[in-house]
């Protein structure tokens, strides 16, 4: 497996049409409220300690989670002591 720099994966995601670089989670909110189930879009994280945050739809609301940057691949973060993602509600 060939390791990459976060700052070259950041280059690749930049290219992608639901990469969105700095944007407000009130802003995403305003991009997706008209979309479908499973419509989403990757973002540069507002919250200092973690670079992306990942925004999507399910159930007609939008919610936000983070994702982490480490040994060449992203994930989704394990927060507040609990197993798999944590997941918060986003301004609808």
């Amino acid at each position: 497996m060939v390791m990459t720099s976060l700052t070259e994966e950041l280059k690749k995601l930049a290219k992608q049409g639901w990469y969105w670089r700095p944007i407000t989670s009130w802003e995403v909110v305003g991009k997706l409220v008209n979309t479908p189930d499973g419509s989403f879009l990757v973002r540069e994280s507002s919250d200092d300690h973690h670079v992306l945050s990942m925004s999507f739809r399910t159930h007609r609301r939008t919610l936000h989670t983070i994702m982490e940057h480490s040994n060449g691949r992203f994930s989704f973060c394990e927060q507040l002591g609990h197993r798999g993602t944590h997941v918060h509600r986003g301004p609808d």
